[in-house]
């Protein structure tokens, strides 16, 4: 039987959310009704942040005694640079239970091993965007994955490791419906790789029927050889990729600060 709380109108109950989020503890909400409940878990998990290791913790406790509390995650952000392996176990561990998770966003690149044999072992239905900060690690074989096809891969800065456009694609299982992809690679670097690059740039425009936009962000050198800015537009690899002369690629200057913001924010889906 449909409770009366939810036969107001949409935009009443979302006044009424609003304001008790503002002005209730969720402990208090919870005295409700077992509807408004939920609206407000909804609200409350829709997009989950763990930007430090007690903030991690919590957000295990709470949900590993009320599982169902993962089903409203839509996306789920890790920065935090001081978890230690028992806590990103306990998150892969708990993942599978987010059924309606569409995006993760990751700032460890070692992490990218686990999150390939993550998406190699089982189904998230709505999942189909990756944000890497770095992309630092690399599975030992290339995993199928078997899920709903990825849409959207963005690898935001450089690692000091060198991986090949390529290489990236094929430890998410080359996604066939990929229709934003971001990469990214220093100036000044070796020549041969560049050349690698490019090259592989330019493939994956002609081979990617979907893509729709391919931006490539571009960095100054780790350690550059003058105290001056580097000027990025002035060098080889930016004028190599500009050759390639597609509408549907990007080359920006890259910011180590602005990792996570997405070049097609615009485009978004909830």
């Amino acid at each position: 039987m449909t409770s009366t709380f939810l036969s107001l109108p949409v935009e009443l109950l979302l006044d009424i959310s609003r304001l008790a989020l503002v002005e209730s503890r969720p402990s208090v909400l919870s005295t409700v009704c077992k509807d408004f409940t939920n609206v407000v878990n909804a609200a409350l998990y829709h997009t989950v942040t763990l930007d430090n290791a007690r903030r991690s913790a919590l957000f295990l406790q709470t949900t590993k005694s009320h599982l169902r509390l993962l089903q409203n995650i839509r996306h789920l952000v890790v920065t935090a640079d001081d978890l230690k392996q028992q806590s990103w176990a306990a998150i892969w561990c708990m993942l599978p239970q987010a059924s309606g998770l569409l995006s993760l966003t990751l700032e460890d690149g070692s992490q990218v091993k686990q999150l390939a044999s993550f998406l190699g072992e089982r189904t998230l239905d709505f999942f189909s965007s990756i944000t890497l900060r770095e992309f630092s690690d690399v599975p030992s074989s290339p995993r199928s994955y078997i899920g709903s096809p990825l849409t959207r891969l963005r690898v935001c800065t450089p690692s000091d490791v060198w991986f090949s456009p390529s290489t990236i694609l094929a430890t998410f299982a080359c996604p066939p419906q990929l229709t934003h992809l971001q990469l990214a690679r220093r100036i000044n670097g070796n020549e041969d790789n560049d050349a690698v690059f490019t090259a592989e740039i330019k493939g994956i425009l002609e081979t990617y029927p979907e893509l729709r936009a391919l931006t490539v962000s571009l960095y100054e050198p780790t350690w550059p050889t003058t105290t001056e800015e580097a000027d990025v537009e002035a060098s080889h690899i930016w004028g190599q990729l500009r050759e390639i002369g597609d509408d549907r690629l990007k080359v920006v200057r890259g910011q180590y600060e602005d990792w996570m913001t997405s070049p097609w924010a615009s485009e978004c889906c909830v």
